[in-house]
This record gives C-alpha cells, sequence and structure tokens, in this order.
C-alpha cells in the first residue's frame, strides 16, 4: 500500500497519521504516488558513498535527504568523509589573519576555521597597533578626542588612551563644568527632578551626587511621630490633605498601624 497510495489515503486506511506513513515510505525508499519521484538507476547507487552525501546530491540533482536515505537503505558507508580535510599548508595559516580573513582564502566557512584553531590551541590573530607618527601626537589636543580619531582614521579609545598617555590636555572636552550654584542643587530632590531643572543628564546627576558623597534622597518622606498620631482621628483623604501625602500612602499606614477606619 505504501508508495501505491498517496500517503494520505494510506493513513486513513491504516488509522495512522500521515507523518507516520510518509515516514516509513521514506524508510523504504518507496516514492510518493502523488510526487514525479525518479527511481534509482545502478550507475546512480554505485556513487553513493564515494564523496559526501550532499556533494552526491548536487551531481545527482536530488535532494540530500534522498541521497541519505538511499545510502542508509543500501546500508552503504561513507567511504569520504563530510568534514573537510586540512593540509599542512593551510594549518599554517591559522592565526596569521582573522579567522574570517583565513576563510575567505581557504574557501572555508569561518566557524570551520575557527573550531581548528581552538582545537590546535592556536591563539586568535591580534593585529599589530599602528605606531603613532610626530604629526599625529601633533593633533592631540587641537580639536576634540571625537573629531580627532575622525581626522586620523583611528578609534576614540585610541586617540584618548594616547594623549592621557603622553599628558597632553584636552580644551574640548564636550562635559560641561559644574557651577556652585548646580552643585548646590545636587541631592536637593530626586535625580529625575535636577536633571530636569539644570538641563543634564539623568546619569550625569547621579554620578554627581556619588562624587559628592550625597545619599539618595527617599522618594517617600518619613513618617513623624506627630502626623501618625493623627491617622485615624479623621478620614483618610482628610488626613492626606493636612499632611500632604497621597491617600494610598495614608491608607497604607492606617493598616500597618490596624487602626480601624474614622467614624465620624
Amino acid at each position: 500500500m505504501l508508495g501505491k497510495y498517496t500517503d494520505r489515503e494510506a493513513a486513513r486506511t491504516l488509522a495512522r497519521k500521515v507523518n507516520e506513513v510518509a515516514r516509513r515510505r521514506r524508510a523504504l525508499g518507496r516514492p510518493s504516488a502523488d510526487s514525479h519521484y525518479d527511481l534509482w538507476t545502478d550507475s546512480e547507487r554505485q556513487l553513493l558513498g564515494t564523496a559526501p552525501d550532499r556533494e552526491i546530491a548536487r551531481v545527482l540533482d536530488r535532494s540530500l535527504a534522498s541521497v541519505q536515505c538511499e545510502r542508509a537503505r543500501l546500508q552503504v558507508p561513507l567511504q569520504v568523509s563530510a568534514i573537510p580535510q586540512w593540509n599542512r599548508k593551510e594549518i599554517r595559516l591559522l592565526g596569521t589573519d582573522s579567522d574570517e580573513e583565513i576563510a575567505r582564502r581557504l574557501n572555508k566557512s569561518p566557524a570551520c576555521v575557527y573550531a581548528k584553531r581552538k582545537r590546535l590551541g592556536i591563539p586568535a590573530h591580534v593585529p599589530k597597533s599602528r605606531v603613532w607618527t610626530p604629526t599625529e601626537i601633533g593633533l592631540l589636543g587641537k580639536a576634540s578626542d571625537q573629531e580627532t580619531a575622525k581626522r586620523l582614521g583611528r578609534s576614540l579609545h585610541a586617540v584618548r588612551a594616547a594623549r592621557k598617555t603622553l599628558g597632553i590636555e584636552n580644551p574640548f572636552l564636550m562635559a560641561r563644568p559644574w557651577s556652585e550654584q548646580e552643585l548646590r542643587l545636587v541631592g536637593t530632590e530626586r535625580d529625575k527632578v535636577v536633571a530636569r531643572k539644570l538641563g543634564r543628564s539623568l546619569k550625569a546627576v547621579i554620578h554627581q551626587r556619588h562624587s559628592l558623597g550625597i545619599p539618595i534622597e527617599p522618594l517617600v518622606p518619613r513618617w513623624k511621630d506627630s502626623e501618625l498620631k493623627l491617622v485615624g482621628t479623621a478620614s483618610d483623604r482628610v488626613i492626606a490633605e493636612k499632611l500632604g501625602r497621597t491617600l494610598k500612602s495614608v491608607l497604607h499606614k492606617r493598616y500597618l498601624l490596624v487602626l480601624p477606619p474614622f467614624r465620624p
């Protein structure tokens, strides 16, 4: 029945799932009844196992699954490894350049080159840094590090490191100095509020507060004893308005103090 009827018809007759029928049919090497399947010739079968299945599939213009199933059905061993073979000349190239470049030269995948290099314990290629010329050094500190890096074709990190190593100040710092008036505002309100008032980033305000050793302001003011005595003596809404707190805050505090709602 398998191969003589469509997989769906066979599944309905045998009370099985379609994918089970299709899997069993493929394992037996039988073509589907509703497909134009080319039967294997003796000359094609003689090629099985003589090269990687993917190469045989390309030569015969068949799918990789078709080749693998036919070889497995005939129990033909794979005589040629599908893993790319490496010669001594290729191995000597490993680590002399980036894995991507070596892969391009050898017509292999970067993953294949990386795996071979790691297996042999060869360290990755580290490109040599460009030596700074007197002309390039003369440009340090004459413009912002970002502009200098773009002009010299170097990374921003490299420009900053070279300038600091040579002790060259940067008069073009993009960071705006903090005034005494601005510093007095830090820590007086939430960092987000201070940042909005000063026109600075939240990250800059947080960094400055940490540098000054100022602790973060609590989002909710602590309850004083005089305030706690008022809770429950009037409606929660009235107490909230009187204390300048939210209604939710007063409700929560009354709940923690196990006080009943106010009854006039």
